[in-house]
């Protein structure tokens, strides 16, 4: 199998998942997306993120 090929293309080749199953499914995809973007704000991540830009502004060092 090569990098860019999906395994999922070739075990159902014959089989097209329906548009409303798809559609539901990416909704759902999007919707888990969007809980891990709003964890990551209120997390170690985002809060280490926030302390450097904080502590990049006190130090008053321009930003290239």
């Amino acid at each position: 199998m090569k990098n860019n090929e999906n395994i999922f293309d070739d075990l159902w080749k014959d089989s097209k998942l329906p548009p409303k199953a798809k559609e539901e499914f990416l909704k759902n995809i999007e919707a888990l997306k969007t809980v891990a973007d709003f964890v990551d704000l209120f997390t170690i991540k985002g809060a280490k993120t926030g302390g450097e830009i904080l502590g990049v502004l006190a130090s008053g060092k321009k930003i290239k």
